[in-house]
């Protein structure tokens, strides 16, 4: 795929949300996003950040979109977003995580989230979106 990956962890409990994490933080990752890609399995999903809006032209297969503030607290999520389509995003969102709309993932406003990982892509996201390995 490409992409460094991560964990996505409940910031309270350390629970493991998402095994699979894939880090879009820069420009020609998130460009291309998973374009022309290979369906998401169910433990997977695609941090976009800096980001508040999604499309998925060129995709394959439909998407829930969740989207968080730089902190990790959920503000909303978009669910089964068809092929071919633009999300408008949510105010204040500065990542969305992508993940196949099979799966039904949900997250919990009241619970945030952090990405653990052991590479230095770290030094693209937000300081208190990440987690100790």
């Amino acid at each position: 795929m490409g992409f460094s990956t991560g964990q996505l962890v409940d910031a309270e409990d350390g629970e493991i949300l998402l095994p699979r994490l894939y880090l879009a933080a820069d420009f020609w990752h998130r460009f291309r996003g998973l374009q022309l890609h290979r369906p998401l399995e169910d433990d997977e999903g695609l941090l976009l950040y800096p980001c508040r809006s999604v499309h998925t032209c060129f995709l394959r297969f439909s998407l829930d979109l969740h989207f968080f503030a730089s902190n990790g607290r959920w503000l909303g999520e978009q669910l089964n977003v068809r092929p071919f389509r633009a999300s408008a995003g949510v105010r204040d969102a500065a990542i969305v995580i992508e993940t196949n709309s099979r799966c039904q993932r949900r997250f919990h406003p009241d619970r945030p989230v952090q990405v653990a990982l052991n590479s230095a892509y770290s030094r693209h996201l937000p300081v208190e979106l990440l987690r100790s390995c």
